[in-house]
This record gives structure tokens, sequence and C-alpha cells, in this order.
């Protein structure tokens, strides 16, 4: 995977952008996990010494995959027996605020890289850019009405959110200004050796409107979302790599259900050139 380190990416940034008389200005939103896998193991037993007869009963388990357990499982695969390199950093979702670009980055005492191909694209569009081909019968065969919002009767409706409200920014140096609540559903999808999930979420939160000034340049974009969601779906899991080692185990893979939470924080505003 390329790996772009933020110390060495923005002396870059900063010559060219200077050359440009352009300043490349970020939204930065912190990314937390908690979900709850389950998987199904066997245990066996003897039931009696002459002749000695064995029961074999299933068992199912559960594993919690946090925030750090996600990070570790990037880590792992981006710098291998080095993963630590990364321990103790963040998970967070940029916006460029001058062309919209979205990403995950990893981020480390200043140090930061790109992982959003192990996302397979599912932060795009405020997490729904793959809802409707991961769930299609979210949209199919539902029909808008004739002249309304929505689109004719013939066309399907593609809205899977709900906006309502607007709220105004709290005192005039915020640079989080006014902002929506939302509704909507969701799809977060991660793609790792060790750790693997497609999840659908649902929940509440708030579309801001991102600003911040430099050198008197107002840089701004509106309807960037963060949202509390509840989410099940299915995982894939090498339980022995990722939650209590780094390859000194063989592997274990189980897969089965997964629900749980995924916060998606409120916005803030950075200089740091964005993806």
């Amino acid at each position: 995977m390329n790996k772009i380190r933020f110390s060495f990416f923005a002396a870059g940034a900063a010559l060219a952008l200077a050359a440009g008389g352009l300043h490349a200005q970020t939204s930065i939103q912190r990314l937390t996990f908690s979900l709850i896998g389950e998987y199904q193991t066997n245990i066996f037993s003897t039931n009696s010494d002459n002749p000695p007869l064995t029961n074999e009963d299933s068992k199912i388990r559960t594993v919690l995959v946090g925030t750090g357990n996600v990070i570790k499982a990037l880590a792992v695969d981006l710098e291998g027996t080095n993963y630590t390199n990364w321990t103790g950093g963040s998970l967070v979702r940029e916006v460029n605020l001058t062309n919209g670009n979205e990403g995950i980055f990893l981020r480390v005492n200043g140090n930061q890289t790109n992982v959003s191909s192990f996302f397979d694209g599912s932060y795009s569009n405020d997490f729904t850019a793959g809802l409707s081909n991961a769930f299609p019968a979210l949209t199919n065969n539902i029909s808008g009405l004739t002249n309304d919002i929505y689109g004719s009767s013939n066309n399907p409706i593609p809205q899977v959110e709900l906006v309502r409200g607007w709220r105004r920014m709290t005192n005039p140096t915020n640079t989080t200004t006014n902002f929506v609540a939302t509704a909507g559903l969701y799809f977060i999808s991660l793609n790792t050796t060790n750790l693997k999930f497609n999840l659908v979420g649902v929940g509440d939160g708030v579309a801001s409107d991102v600003a911040g000034d430099i050198g008197g340049t107002l840089y701004e974009r509106t309807n960037i979302h963060s949202e509390y969601l509840g989410t099940a779906g299915t995982f894939y899991l090498n339980v022995e790599t990722n939650i209590y080692g780094a390859g000194t185990n063989p592997p274990m893979y189980f897969t089965g259900p997964m629900h749980g939470t995924i916060n998606i924080g409120l916005p803030w505003f950075s200089s740091i050139p964005g993806p």
C-alpha cells in the first residue's frame, strides 16, 4: 500500500501551495467503534469412563472489537511487525474544504497515512455511497409521486436519509457554524487481512457547515455529517493475531453476525492538506 507520512507530505504540499497561492483546508472527524461479534466453537467433554464416550457441544462466543482493534488491524497490514508505530493513534474521516474530496486517515504523533482503500469506498457521501449496492431493496420498487420533490412516479426514490430542522451557531467565533439534525441509513465496510466487516447503520446526527479563516480567506463547506449509529451485519476475524497478538500465534479465523455502535464525530477545522 502506498503510505503517505504527514511530516514529509506537509513539507512538499506547503511548497506546492505557496507556489500556487492556494491553501488546502480540511474538516476532520474522529471515528470510534464498539462492535460485538458472535462466533461458534465446539466443546468436547468425556461423559463416561467405560467405554470412553465424548460429547461435542456448540457454544456461541462473543468478541469485542473496539477502535484500537480496528487501528491495529490496519497497522498490521501497513507495517507488519512494526504495527506498534501506530499504537495510540486515531482514525479520522477528512473532507477537503476546497474540492470536497473525502478520505479515511490513520493519525499518530503528527504523522498520518491514507487508509481509504481498506474501507472500499463506503466512507464516501457521508457513508452512504455503498448503501444501495449492498442493500438494493432500500430503493428498488419504491416509486415517487408525480411532481413531488423526489421525481416522477416512474422513477425510484433514491433517498434514504432524512434531514430536519435548522440550528444556528452558538456564537460568532465558532468554526463549526449552522447545522441541521439528520437521521438515516448508512453502510460501513472494512477489509483487512485480520478483520473484515460489512455493517448497515441507522442513527441520528447533524449536518454541519464547517468554516475557518486563514490569512483573511474564508474556507467553508456545507453538509458535513456526524452520526451516532447503531449497526448490524457480518464480520470475519482472526481472533489470534488481531485481538491477542500480531502473528505470534497461528491464525484462527471465525465469522458470524456483528452488532454495535460507530460514532462519526463532530467535525473540526484544520489547516492541514486534505485528501
